[in-house]
């Protein structure tokens, strides 16, 4: 599987599956780190997920309007997953909890757009 934001590769997913409608796996970033603004968005995104989800189980406070200053990433309808089954729309962002290399969630809209 490969996570993408519109046509720009982000990372590649292993071992996801499915519970409840929300999907899980590994992420493994292949994102260039570089000066395209959309890349260092992206990779903000990513890291402060990381610190979010690291507050969330501990006593500093962690709120989720903080997303809000994401809103261009988190809500912008670019966010699919290619697989050979075809492609899946995002509802929003995919969660980063470990930032860029590890923990990924996401839900999908419905079933896959065939690619063939």
């Amino acid at each position: 599987m490969q996570l993408r934001f519109g046509s720009i590769a982000v990372g590649d997913i292993t071992d996801a599956f499915e519970n409840d409608g929300t999907w899980f796996g590994k992420i493994r970033w292949t994102l260039p780190i570089d000066d395209v603004p959309t890349s260092q968005r992206l990779q903000e995104f990513a890291e402060f997920c990381k610190d979010w989800f690291a507050r969330c189980g501990s006593s500093r406070s962690a709120d989720a309007g903080e997303f809000d200053r994401f809103d261009e990433v988190v809500s912008s309808g670019n966010w699919i997953i290619e697989d050979t089954d075809g492609i899946y729309r995002l509802e929003n962002a995919p969660m980063f909890a470990d930032g860029t290399n590890g923990e990924i969630s996401w839900i999908a809209c419905g079933r896959p757009v065939r690619t063939e």
